[in-house]
């Protein structure tokens, strides 16, 4: 990639998160000295000039109604300045609405400062990565056209990192729009058609239409990738209509999401730059065209499109543009092709399959299918089961890529479920020599699993991952982290299309350590690991806690020491790489963190259940704070226990409508420190109800834990550590949160004591399975709904004196169950798996 001077500058955010703007007529701007000015703005136009002479210039036809357009000196929001040594050359500039979409592009003005590093500018949205952008000079200012604003700056000419010979350089990205006949569209303004960093792309559509297509064009440092082993990058495309409210389910849609080769390009910077001083250097360079002539379905469509790679030991970057085609368009046009393939072993009812996270398909019978929706060449596919068939189980295979002619190869196979399922037996799950910790396990789906763990390779502690599939079993070990120094607490949650996010610690000193993500996608596998923080205290412990929405957003929490608390913090990462910047979710100080959980339901927005004592350390609260899409994270948590002894969170669960089930530990009395009572708490409707009594006087109790399924079923698993005893009770819960009977599940057997860890999940139907630790083994019951438990069996059917520790449970929407725990031969510790099918 070529210098800084010819690449880089000031920069533009993609937008992520779109609001419709409305205004009227123009109102007197304040004065320039000041340090924000706003005016309401109508669809004739008008110009707001802001601080130190910022200016918007809103042309005729850009806003559909009156819309009030800000300007502001105000860095609050706006992401923190870029890792790789720049620094904003003057203000950052705050342009609201954030996110609004303009009809045709706005000229944004801002002053060059004599520092800065060219006339290029950065960019962001609220909680987005500072993107570049190509901007002209007229005088003392630079201008640019762009369909939508956040926060703007100028960025200063930046150190060059010694031993880079890439210095400061940032994947640029920008899109344009052609058609067949080239009559079919007309460009909507002129703006500046820049192929790598922004082209402000309004367009509309001709009648009667014709084959419309985006073309992405991307450069990138040669060393940047998207995967391991070669110059590549991650290309996103989606589409929405901004008339359409921010909360509705399905309103943003992906046309394009796969990894991209890029191609080494030989370029030569101007002499006296500081890259090679003027000499020859390479960059990598691609394009992408994409057919959306089936997307111009509404008044207004709006693409977004995003270029992200990472170079060796830097974070993840992206590039982006944003562009509106208005159209309709009567039908779709161009190349497109059918999905389907056959079903075989079908004799229930009701099943229904889903592509694209939509257009379903009912099946009756076996044989071939298709899906009456074509997609466009080059797009990709994703078929699941939407709906079982009564009685039976079907699994997908061959179900995602890349549709380049029609896909004829999806198999669905279905099976008898029921009383038929039973565990195949325990099976190691690596048989390398180092010690393994740590399991987790969750489905996808389409009935397949993934495993990750800790796994010692005789140097460093790393993550290592296999995943399941109905025909093939387990798949080979395979890396999740990306090696050096020692990994430890990973956690792992799925969306709905299979895609998987991987969280987990790795050290860094005695007493920090860094947290670290990585992406898994059913049809590229792992992508590259990044790192999410570059240094954490690990005082107290810091486990990451992640959670996804079936969209693919994600919301990773994790608690910090900051030399006199310990303290919540948050991220959220939007699907197709954007992540936000950190942010803290408690901020009053009132004592440290301990355990907190997170989730997220089908709209994206978030809930984190968290533990926290009070400013002089007397009791633990147990709290909820939720995040909304469009809002934000809420000012103030929620205390969610049951009265003002000292309380815990243990276990915290969602269904598909949003409803949530949080589990908490309450002190009974305020002379013993030791009893305590269970307690659940409710969230429905947007708000929390009353900690209900589960279980009372329950003494060391420590340890719980809850699954709901889609429906709002759920079931309840504890463990009681009494004088004489220790058991596994449960409860189940109905849709309207009213629970059921209390039973104990574990093996009543004298003298096979020793319980833990309890841990439980559901599937479609309301049936449970629980899995713990008692004696030397593993355990497992099943609940089926409608009849109660089945008795407990020994799952670890392993032979000697050592004993199994940590088990986790998944179970997919037919009952299909996943176990994984730890266990030791005396010599080292392994990962054990069982299967009940």
């Amino acid at each position: 990639m070529t210098s800084k001077r010819s690449l880089i500058g000031v920069f533009m955010l993609f937008v992520a998160a779109i609001v419709t703007g409305c205004g009227g007529g123009g109102d007197d701007a304040p004065p320039a000295a000041a340090t924000s000015a706003s005016a309401v703005i109508g669809p004739a136009g008008g110009t707001l000039t802001g601080p130190d002479g910022v200016q918007v210039v809103v042309p005729a036809g850009a806003l559909s109604g009156n819309t009030r357009i800000g300007i502001a000196r105000n860095a609050g929001g706006a992401p923190a300045p870029l890792q790789e040594g720049n620094a904003p050359a003057g203000p950052i500039y705050e342009f609201t609405p954030h996110d609004v979409v303009f009809n045709v592009p706005v000229t944004i003005r801002i002053p060059v400062p004599a520092n800065a590093a060219s006339s290029e500018v950065f960019m962001a949205s609220l909680g987005g990565d500072w993107m570049v952008n190509s901007a002209t000079l007229n005088g003392a200012f630079a201008e640019w056209q762009r369909n939508s604003f956040s926060f703007g700056m100028a960025g200063l000419a930046c150190a060059p990192p010694i031993g880079d010979p890439y210095p400061c350089s940032y994947p640029s990205g920008g899109a344009r729009v052609t058609a067949a006949p080239s009559t079919a569209i007309t460009q909507i303004a002129p703006g500046w058609l820049h192929f790598y960093s922004g082209s402000a792309g309004s367009w509309r559509v001709n009648p009667p239409g014709g084959t419309i297509s985006v073309t992405l064009h991307y450069r990138a440092a040669p060393d940047c990738s998207a995967v391991s082993g070669g110059l590549s990058g991650r290309v996103r495309l989606i589409r929405w209509n901004p008339a359409v409210p921010l909360n509705t389910p399905g309103r943003v849609t992906t046309v394009f999401d796969q990894t991209v080769a890029l191609v080494q390009q030989a370029v030569t910077p101007p002499a006296g730059t500081f890259s090679h001083g003027g000499g020859p250097t390479f960059r990598g360079v691609g394009s992408t065209t994409v057919d959306v002539s089936s997307h111009l379905a509404d008044a207004t469509n709006v693409f977004g499109f995003t270029f992200s790679c990472q170079r060796p030991g830097r974070p993840v970057h992206s590039a982006g543009d944003l562009i509106t085609i208005i159209g309709p368009m009567a039908a779709p046009v161009g190349p497109t092709y059918t999905i389907g393939g056959t079903v075989g072993g079908l004799t229930g009812t009701g099943l229904v399959l889903r592509n694209n996270g939509g257009n379903d398909r009912a099946i009756a019978a076996d044989g071939a299918f298709t899906f009456a929706t074509p997609v466009n060449a080059g797009s990709t596919y994703n078929v699941s089961v939407f709906t079982q068939p009564s009685g039976q189980s079907c699994t997908v295979t061959n179900g995602s890529g890349t549709a380049n002619a029609p896909v004829t190869n999806v198999a669905v196979n279905c099976v008898a479920v029921s009383a038929a399922q039973v565990w195949q037996g325990a099976g190691l799950l690596e048989n390398i020599d180092g010690d393994a910790y740590s399991p987790r396990v969750v489905f996808d789906a389409n009935g397949n699993g993934m495993a990750i763990w800790v796994q010692h390779d005789g140097t460093h502690l790393r993550i290592r991952s296999s995943r399941y599939t109905p025909i093939g079993g387990w798949g080979p070990m395979m890396p999740v982290d990306s090696g050096g120094a020692g990994a430890l607490s990973p956690e792992i949650a799925v969306d709905g299309s299979g895609n998987m996010m991987a969280v987990w610690l790795q050290s860094v000193t005695a007493q920090t350590t860094s947290i670290w993500t990585n992406l898994y996608n059913p049809v590229s596998g792992w992508g590259t690991a990044t790192v999410l923080e570059a240094s954490v205290s690990s005082v107290g412990g810091n486990r990451p806690q992640v959670a996804m929405d079936p969209a693919g957003n994600a919301t990773v929490v994790w608690y910090a020491f900051d030399g006199t608390w310990t303290n919540l913090w948050a991220r959220r990462y939007t699907a197709g790489g954007a992540w936000d910047t950190a942010t803290l979710i408690e901020n009053d100080n009132n004592g440290g963190v301990a355990g907190h959980g997170v989730v997220m339901d089908a709209n994206g927005n978030a809930m984190v259940v968290w533990s926290q004592f009070d400013s002089v350390g007397l009791r633990s609260n147990a709290l909820a704070k939720r995040y909304v899409v469009g809002s934000g994270w809420e000012a103030t948590p929620t205390a969610i226990e049951a009265s003002d002894l000292d309380a815990s969170v243990s276990a915290i669960a969602l269904d598909g409508s949003g409803n949530i089930m949080v589990v908490v530990h309450q002190q009974t009395s305020a002379t013993s420190s030791i009893v305590r009572s269970l307690y659940t708490n409710r969230f429905s409707s947007g708000s929390w109800g009353t900690a209900t009594l589960v279980r009372s006087d329950i003494p060391y109790l420590s340890q719980s834990a809850i699954a709901m399924n889609a429906g709002g079923n759920a079931m309840l698993a504890w463990l009681e550590d009494r004088p004489d005893t220790t058991s596994i009770w449960a409860r189940a819960y109905d849709t309207a949160g009213v629970g059921g009977a209390l039973l104990r599940i574990d093996d009543l057997t004298p003298f096979i004591t020793n319980h833990r860890m309890p841990q439980v999940a559901m599937d479609a139907s309301g049936n449970a399975v629980a899995v713990w630790g008692q004696g030397n083994h593993i355990w497992s019951a099943r609940y089926v709904a409608g009849m109660g438990w089945e008795a407990p069996a020994n799952i670890d059917n392993v032979a000697g004196n050592f004993q199994s520790n940590q088990p986790r449970i998944a179970v997919d929407a037919s009952g299909n169950a996943l176990a994984v725990w730890e266990r030791s031969n005396g010599t080292v510790q392994s990962i054990w798996a069982n299967v009940f099918r």
